[in-house]
């Protein structure tokens, strides 16, 4: 049995345990085969299987694009110009490492010739990974440590009011995918151009409301067309809609900037960043590894893992170039 490189993930079976044996009976090749990738599947982590299925779905669009054949065997350079086209569509050289890496894993469990270990293809790799040593380090903010977060600002906020207010702050930072310029400020006395009261506002009905956010100006829009974001009500713990809700029955009711202190002052980046380190290094993570950026760089990712495509991660994240792809840091997902 093999692995058809166009299926672009082994079958999900459960990993819970052995199936159980039928006696005498020898099972049939059907059933050997669901064994052979259960198996498969037990034998790396969850997230790893999810990277190299997004891994594999890479190559196949590749070979679509290209005119190969995704279910003939991988040759050195099929396997070359992939990572060239990686390289040139702007993927960082860690994450081309991670593709191969996928790559290599399918061919292997599928009784293939493992031709990412030939001298070309190292290079290749090497030459990837030297050419990007120097870029962005920041870490992804993903869901599960958008959640961690949350439940620990109960611990480092000042009052009620900041609890409720960095929450709505986080939750949409992340699923708005917002750049910290469109919801911070640098200079209090310089805040026209980020999001404002009256730029905010839910609509709908339970369990099916939105918030939605007018954003005024942002680095792909200079002339300040303005566009509108709009974020469903998921119903869980980090649901923006409800987070926002909640920081509206106690936010000041003049107008101005809409993420503010009780005060109304408007939030400034350094605050907005040093109340992310101290959720941060409360749970014991790697607060130096993080920075407000890191929301957007970690919806990005969440979104990859989750199977999102490169036009839909573009249009979410209002990316007006290949831009987008340097935001997907899959192999600093644990």
């Amino acid at each position: 049995c093999t692995i058809s490189i166009s299926d672009a993930e082994v079958p999900c079976v459960s990993t819970g345990g052995r199936p159980g044996g039928r006696g005498g009976s020898s099972p049939s090749l059907e059933e050997l085969a669901i064994e052979r990738s259960r198996l498969l599947m037990a034998s790396r982590a969850a997230r790893t299987h999810t990277t190299y299925s997004i891994a594999l779905g890479a190559y196949v669009k590749f070979c679509k694009v290209y005119g190969y054949d995704p279910q003939l065997p991988p040759n050195v350079e099929w396997v070359a110009q992939f990572i060239s086209y990686l390289s040139f569509m702007g993927y960082a050289g860690s994450t081309i490492q991670t593709y191969i890496s996928g790559l290599a894993f399918y061919m292997s469990s599928s009784g293939l010739k493992d031709v990412t270990k030939s001298f070309v293809i190292t290079r290749l790799i090497e030459g990837c990974r030297r050419s990007t040593l120097r870029r962005d380090a920041r870490h992804p903010i993903t869901l599960s440590v958008l959640n961690r977060m949350l439940a620990y600002l109960r611990h480092v906020c000042g009052s009620h009011y900041d609890v409720l207010m960095y929450s709505a702050a986080f939750s949409v930072a992340f699923y708005g995918l917002l750049r910290v310029s469109e919801l911070t400020v640098e200079s209090r006395h310089r805040c026209e151009s980020i999001l404002q009261h009256t730029d905010v506002r839910v609509t709908g009905d339970a369990p099916h409301r939105r918030v939605e956010l007018f954003l005024r100006k942002s680095k792909t829009d200079q002339r300040g067309n303005g566009c509108t974001i709009s974020i469903p009500e998921l119903g869980t713990v980090s649901c923006p809609v409800m987070a926002v809700i909640r920081y509206l029955e106690i936010r000041p009711k003049n107008g101005g900037a809409f993420f503010c202190s009780y005060g109304a002052l408007p939030l400034t980046r350094r605050e907005f960043g040093n109340m992310i380190k101290r959720c941060l290094t409360y749970g014991d993570m790697p607060a130096a590894m993080f920075s407000s950026h890191s929301f957007r760089i970690g919806a990005a990712t969440t979104a990859a893992m989750a199977g999102c495509s490169d036009e839909e991660i573009q249009r979410m994240g209002r990316w007006v170039s290949s831009a987008h792809r340097r935001y997907i840091r899959l192999d600093m997902v644990k």
